[in-house]
C-alpha cells in the first residue's frame, strides 16, 4: 500500500476518533463538530482510496464528487450517493451561524460515516474494526 494512502487513512482515523469522542462528551455539546468530523473522515478515506488506485481528483470537500470517481471500481458504493450530499453539507454549513446541528443530525452523520468507513477500509484491505469502533 502506498504511504500517501496510509497517511490519508491515518488523518481520517483522527477525525473518526474526534467524532466518536465528541458525540459522548459532557458539558457543551458540539453536534456541529460531530457532523464536521464525520464528513472529514469519509472525505479523507475516499481520497485514500482514490490515491491508492491512481484515480486523479481535484481537491474538494464534495463527497459525492469523490464517490462518483470511486464508483467506477466500486459500483455498489452508488448506494451512498444520496447520503453523500448530506455529508458534504456538514463540511461548512453545519458549522456556520444560522445552522443548528441536533443530536439526531449528529447521530445520522455518525451512522453514514460508520457505514461508508467500513466499506472503504474493506476495499483498501484494511481492518474494518479499528481501535475507535
Amino acid at each position: 500500500m502506498k504511504q500517501v494512502t496510509l497517511d490519508w487513512v491515518d488523518k481520517a482515523e483522527d477525525d473518526f476518533a474526534t467524532m466518536s469522542r465528541e458525540f459522548v462528551a459532557r458539558g457543551r455539546m458540539n453536534y456541529a463538530g460531530v457532523c464536521f468530523h464525520a464528513q472529514q473522515c469519509v472525505e479523507k478515506l475516499l481520497k485514500a482510496y482514490l490515491f491508492e488506485h491512481d484515480i486523479e481528483f481535484t481537491y474538494t470537500h464534495d463527497i459525492r464528487r469523490l464517490l462518483n470517481l470511486a464508483i467506477a471500481l466500486q459500483p455498489m458504493w452508488s448506494d451512498f450517493l444520496d447520503e453523500s450530499s448530506r455529508l458534504t453539507s456538514y463540511a461548512v454549513e453545519a458549522r456556520s451561524p444560522g445552522s443548528i446541528a441536533t443530536k439526531e443530525l449528529a447521530a445520522n452523520a455518525i451512522r453514514i460515516c460508520r457505514e461508508m468507513r467500513k466499506k472503504i477500509l474493506i476495499a483498501l484491505d484494511l481492518p474494518d474494526e479499528l481501535a475507535y469502533d
